[in-house]
């Protein structure tokens, strides 16, 4: 009797770690995906409003730069990475909002006036 108790607690802990190793992976790889995912960048106000931009963004320890030297309202970007950083600058009169959407987190900022200036950093 208390060979076959020892036994079925064997097979239960062993069944236990073999559930474990198969979800480890599966987490791990959702981590990575969620580190991974789709930065959304929107560029809205007064229509024809010009702006200068500069983003860094980091995906997977490496950074990538993007700088636009004259961009216009309204503008959509998008990228993949684990974190974004940047500097949005109003050119001319009127006003501007940005929007950064990342894992459906979003931060909006609004600016007017010429020379103003935006900064944002989403992870």
């Amino acid at each position: 009797m208390q060979g076959q108790a020892i036994r079925r607690r064997y097979w239960r802990a062993a069944g236990v770690c073999s559930l474990v190793l198969l979800i480890a992976p599966l987490i791990t790889q959702s981590a990575k995906v969620q580190a991974m995912s789709p930065i959304n960048i929107e560029i809205g106000g007064t229509a024809g409003t010009a702006y200068s931009a500069y983003w860094r963004v980091e995906n997977a320890g490496k950074i990538q730069e993007y700088h636009q030297a004259q961009g216009q309202v309204p503008a959509k970007l998008s990228y993949h990475g684990d974190a974004i950083s940047g500097t949005v600058t109003l050119l001319n009169a009127g006003q501007l909002t940005l929007t950064v959407e990342k894992n459906g987190s979003r931060s909006r900022s609004v600016t007017q006036g010429k020379g103003s200036t935006l900064q944002f950093s989403v992870r």
